[in-house]
């Protein structure tokens, strides 16, 4: 099977990538704090902070 249903595996990644970051950037924007976000992929909240926090801000700076 050939054309838009076929995705590689870093195009998987890439688009798994994208849906974690939108749902921690609305988490974010309903109040949601750092440590429950980074409480789910077992890492800490500065962890968390570093990997999303600038995602958060690009956001913020396009309203």
């Amino acid at each position: 099977m050939a054309g838009r249903l076929r995705l590689g595996g870093r195009e998987r990644r890439d688009r798994a990538q994208d849906l974690v970051r939108m749902c921690v950037i609305e988490d974010r924007a309903a109040g949601t704090p750092w440590e429950q976000i980074a409480e789910l992929f077992g890492i800490s909240a500065d962890a968390a902070r570093k990997r999303w926090g600038h995602w958060e801000l690009a956001q913020r700076e396009e309203l």
